[in-house]
């Protein structure tokens, strides 16, 4: 556990660090034919990976070999997983070992809370939705008042500002 928890206080604020990107710029690199001109073709199926030597029972997106850097908000997108994944464990019935006291989650929960507060690329939404979507679990894992008295009120303003940018 203190490895791995190590590893996400290292990697959650990565997002921050992504470069900035307004929506207008994002679309632009993605529908630009010089960027993807005379590039590899790549899709569902595609028979690309299933000619490269080797390829053989290498079928599909996620067996093709083909990989691209990681994007530094999707370092931060994972840890969102790894916390609700650390809090799984650790909040079992039965799990007298590994114990997840307020000392150490709080501010784990406060960074969490903070760095999806960026709004700087085009994929921030994907980061809060990550985070909208892990926080019912955690909610549950952690046990309604627990989480009502200590973390709901990190994660209200980032919801209602979340709600009021979509209108």
């Amino acid at each position: 556990k203190p490895v791995l928890l190590e590893f996400i206080r290292t990697k959650l604020p990565d997002a921050r660090e992504q470069p900035a990107m307004t929506l207008e710029e994002y679309k632009k690199h993605v529908n630009d034919i010089q960027a993807h001109t005379e590039q590899q073709l790549y899709s569902c199926g595609s028979l690309a990976p299933k000619l490269r030597k080797g390829g053989a029972g290498r079928i599909g997106c996620m067996s093709c070999g083909i990989t691209r850097p990681k994007a530094l908000w999707e370092r931060t997108d994972g840890c969102l997983y790894l916390i609700r994944e650390i809090i799984n464990v650790c909040c079992e019935e039965n799990n007298i070992e590994l114990e997840l006291d307020d000392e150490t989650l709080l501010p784990l929960m406060e960074e969490v809370a903070d760095v999806c507060r960026v709004k700087h690329f085009p994929q921030s939404d994907e980061l809060r939705t990550t985070l909208f979507r892990q926080l019912p679990d955690i909610a549950r894992k952690l046990g309604k008042q627990r989480f009502k008295r200590t973390y709901l009120q990190l994660f209200l303003d980032l919801i209602m500002n979340t709600i009021d940018s979509r209108t």
